[in-house]
């Protein structure tokens, strides 16, 4: 059994549709204005209205045909389509990873050079584009999950045959263990449909095609309009292609994504260095590599514990053990990489003693205000005050901090997460 696949929702289909034994492939590409259509989104006036009846099956067709796009990068393509008429378009992920230069074929075969990505979402494996000279009608983007046995419709380029139109109904809606969910659907794809729109009878944008599990009678994935949805509503500044190849570039281990300028230069007074992983988990990782490590392996089956969202995640326990923390263990993920950890301490006394002997003197001390919700700078901080001290090291920073004077909690912070969301990416 093998699937086509990418990002945590092809993994978590694995896990439960293979038992771990199965031959799973990234898709290969195929080779050879309103802001976002979303009830209620910021700024717009003018938002694709609502069908206000089914449409038929010839309709649903036109509709998306208007809107769809083929998507050229790394020598493959995929499909798209606009979620708005300053053009921006949705695909998958894998569709452009680590491309720098991509473009968009609308369905007057006029060609657009993307110049940004708005956003993307690693475990959904979603992307936004931006191609400023692309103008195509928005399909709307629908806000609630289809029912199981609900119509729906693929549209989208297989095998390099643009535009083509498949109807079926959803299978099921799917939660995986890594939190991410996704739609079974039995509308026919191939490699070349994906990044394509799944539409249903009000021509609703309600999934992302994201995969299909080859050698099975069309069983297909999805991702889900609400994670669409909370992709397209988070503020962000549009990411140059350029950073946007560094950061997702494939077959890499964890590149730095650390802007040049803002990585430390050498001193005279060398920095203890941030520590490369902590519990189990390697900063620079994705959502799916936490998950993996997050498992529990038993005789017939491994057992995922990660609790997550598109950018926190929560472990019940420490894969490797930290002699003065405890679980559980909370994530964040800054551009789909995990940039913060954060656990709690057994005990102030503890946590202080380790960390003055492995990094030293802390370089600051904080005090905190819990009426205020702000930090000061302190000449000192003691065991059952709010605040906490900071090691800035060679790569991020370590922090033993406390909000409430009881709870004391261990903070690492990779310098690359700090540098991003001064980036506001």
């Amino acid at each position: 059994m093998r699937l086509l696949f990418c990002g945590s929702i092809g993994a978590a289909v694995c896990t439960l549709a293979c038992g771990g034994g199965a031959n799973w492939e990234r898709p290969p590409p195929e080779t050879a204005s309103d802001d976002f259509a979303l009830p209620g989104d910021v700024g717009t006036k003018e938002i694709a209205t609502p069908a206000p009846k089914d449409l038929s099956l010839k309709e649903l067709a036109h509709l998306a045909k208007s809107s769809l796009v083929v998507v050229r990068a790394n020598g493959g393509l995929g499909t798209g389509f606009s979620v708005s008429k300053r053009g921006w378009v949705v695909t998958n992920l894998h569709v452009i990873e680590g491309a720098d230069q991509v473009q968009v074929q609308d369905p007057n075969e006029q060609v657009h050079n993307v110049t940004a990505v708005r956003a993307f979402d690693r475990a959904n494996d979603l992307a936004i584009l931006e191609a400023p000279t692309l103008a195509l009608p928005a399909l709307p983007i629908a806000t609630t999950i289809p029912e199981t046995g609900e119509a729906v419709v693929a549209v989208g380029h297989p095998q390099g045959l643009t535009a083509t139109v498949s109807n079926g109904i959803v299978s099921a809606v799917r939660e995986f263990p890594s939190g991410v969910a996704a739609l079974q659907f039995t509308a026919p794809i191939s490699p070349g449909s994906s990044g394509g729109p799944l539409l249903n009878n009000k021509g609703h944008v309600v999934g992302v095609v994201v995969a299909l599990l080859k050698e099975s009678q069309n069983v297909n994935f999805a991702a889900t309009s609400a994670a669409l949805a909370r992709m397209a509503t988070q503020p962000r500044l549009p990411m140059p292609l350029s950073r946007f190849a560094e950061l997702t570039a494939p077959n890499q281990a964890a590149p730095d994504p650390t802007p040049a300028q803002s990585r430390p230069v050498a001193h005279a007074e060398a920095r203890p260095s941030f520590p490369q992983a902590v519990g189990g988990f390697v900063f620079g990782s994705t959502l799916a590599d936490a998950s993996s490590a997050c498992s529990e392996r038993r005789e017939y089956e491994t057992i995922q514990w990660l609790r997550s969202t598109q950018e926190q995640a929560e472990c019940p326990f420490l894969p490797i053990d930290i002699p003065f923390g405890e679980a559980p263990l909370t994530m964040w993920f800054t551009a789909g990489r995990l940039g913060t950890v954060v656990l709690t301490a057994k005990s102030f006394d503890e946590v202080r003693v380790s960390l003055v002997s492995k990094y030293g003197k802390p370089d600051a001390l904080r005090s905190f205000n819990p009426r205020t919700k702000s930090w000061s700078e302190a000449a000192r901080w003691k065991k059952g005050d709010p605040g906490g001290v900071f090691w800035n090291l060679s790569g991020g920073t370590v922090a033993v901090l406390s909000l409430d004077g009881t709870t004391v909690f261990v903070h690492y912070r990779a310098a690359f997460a700090a540098a991003m969301e001064s980036e506001s990416y």
